[in-house]
């Protein structure tokens, strides 16, 4: 479950932190030394390059040129995505907990900018604009996996009838994506529960629930445990669900593998 999964993340988490709760029979000092975060440093060290690099290879020798382009599409991708911080993150995840997850969205995103003149204008109009597109490219989403929860009896994400994933969103940011229904019945949420107030104060709980039906891949989205906010066919193409999910120490026939 949710709160299974989640009190073994915190315990990883105290683990690399060196928290460790005293015995209730004895005395015993709370301060230890960082052994474990010493130890996933290194390892992640290890794995991690600073340019990590890739290369696309032809399935077929007339496909050379075609594969030479799409190499170096890719590497502008990732270079204007930060690709080597976000992977280096995704990599300590899993040494920390077991396992780490990533979404792979689509980033659509336009900017207003003035429109070019060169000829002078002596009455002082104001200059007109236009929208262009900025960034048009996948990108690479780092996922608390506080927040991802997947079907129990999947050992992998092909397994797996459903996943969910849960953000905290502002109102102003789920009307500008331009994809979101009912919007006018959802509340922002003015007091936090839990521990995590900062996520939660003056946002919306946003739930993506990806799930099979049939031989389609359907998305339902549900703002504050209430409201549908969407429910469409997956709007990517491969009709799989857009996370990619690793682990360092995978343990057979279990979706989560060892942590460090």
């Amino acid at each position: 479950s949710s709160d299974l999964n989640c009190e073994f993340y915190k315990k990883c988490d105290d683990g690399y932190n060196a928290v460790i709760k005293p015995s209730s029979s004895e005395w015993q000092s709370d301060l230890h030394p960082p052994y474990a975060l010493q130890i996933i440093d290194i390892i992640e060290s290890n794995i991690v390059d600073d340019q990590p690099d890739m290369r696309v290879v032809p399935a077929q020798p007339d496909d050379s040129d075609g594969a030479e382009l799409l190499t170096h599409i890719i590497r502008q991708q990732r270079y204007k995505d930060n690709f080597p911080e976000k992977y280096a993150l995704f990599v300590k995840q899993s040494l920390i907990r077991g396992i780490s997850v990533a979404k792979i969205p689509w980033m659509e995103e336009w900017r207003k900018v003035p429109t070019p003149n060169y000829k002078p204008d002596p009455l002082g109009q104001r200059q007109p604009y236009q929208n262009v597109p900025y960034r048009q490219q996948p990108g690479f989403v780092n996922v608390d996996t506080n927040h991802f929860l997947w079907d129990v009896n999947a050992t992998n994400l092909d397994d797996a009838e459903y996943v969910f994933f849960r953000t905290y969103e502002s109102k102003r940011s789920l009307e500008a994506a331009g994809v979101y229904d009912n919007l006018d019945k959802i509340e922002v949420q003015t007091t936090h529960i839990g521990l995590d107030e900062k996520e939660r104060r003056g946002r919306v709980e946003v739930i993506e629930w990806w799930w099979r039906d049939g031989a389609s891949m359907r998305l339902t989205v549900i703002a504050n445990k209430s409201t549908i906010i969407r429910d469409c066919i997956s709007p990517f193409w491969h009709g799989q669900f857009p996370f990619v999910v690793a682990n360092v120490m995978p343990t057979p026939f279990s979706f989560r593998g060892k942590s460090i």
